[in-house]
Order: structure tokens, then sequence, then C-alpha cells
């Protein structure tokens, strides 16, 4: 899933690049505006990751089970950018800014997400099938409901 993501954003970045609609963000106060997305979409999915519930069956597999929480922010903040595309490229200029800075930066937002969260849930699942412990883990007993 994470290379999944990483390559969907990564291709709708480099889109926003070569198809015309503004320069290409790389002065330095575009890659602040970048490397905070990135940043804040990191620690949301570590976050995320750390209250995924990990349920561990008695043959031994693991099953994970995420709120939906963290879909519905990645659908908000596409949203988010789409609604806010018209009003940054009117306004982007007052603050000498590029608009495709903060566009990409919600794109790396949500990357940053997906990507961090399955790299807490593979820490946290190693650490249980090794015989860690942890504090969101459940052990699934024959004929336990969930």
């Amino acid at each position: 899933m994470p290379l999944l993501i990483v390559a969907a954003i990564g291709f709708g970045i480099w889109g926003m690049s070569v198809s015309g609609r503004g320069e290409a963000p790389v002065d330095p106060v575009s890659l602040l505006i970048l490397a905070v997305g990135l940043g804040l979409g990191g620690a949301f999915g570590w976050q995320r990751g750390k209250m995924t519930t990990i349920f561990k069956e008695p043959d031994g597999t693991l099953k994970a089970q995420a709120s939906p929480i963290g879909l519905l922010i990645v659908i908000g903040v596409m949203i988010l950018r789409k609604a806010l595309e018209p009003w940054l490229a009117a306004h982007a200029a007052d603050w000498h800014v590029n608009p495709n800075a903060i566009l990409e930066a919600f794109m790396l937002f949500a990357a940053g997400m997906v990507v961090t969260q399955r790299i807490e849930m593979w820490i946290r699942a190693r650490n249980i099938q090794h015989g860690g412990s942890d504090a969101h883990v459940e052990l699934d007993t024959p004929g336990a409901a969930r």
C-alpha cells in the first residue's frame, strides 16, 4: 500500500509540474511548505498507527483493525485541496508563495500519513510476532466476539 500511495502521489506531483499550471515549487519557502506537509502527515500517520488495534489469532496470525478516521482524513485533505485551488491561485502572489507548493503539500501530507502509519504497524506487528507485548493487542480466543 505505501508503494502504491507514493507512486500515485509522485505521479500527481510530477503531472502538476509538467502541466504548465505554474512553476515548480523549488524556492526555499516552497520547500519548507512541502516539508511541513510531509512532516504533519508523518505525525498523523504515526499516531494512527499507534492507535490501530492488532488482533493475534490463536494460530499466531495477526490482523489489524484501524478506525476509518484515517481514510476520512485523507479524503478530507483531498477535498480541501481541490476546494482551495482556485482561491490559492488568486491570492498566493499576495503572500509571495508558490500556490503549487501548498497544493503539493496536501498530497505529501496524505502520502506521509499512509506510509508512516504502515511503518509503525509493521514495527508493532514484528514485535508482537517475536513475543513482545503491545498496548493495542487483543488475543482472539475461539468463540469470542469482536
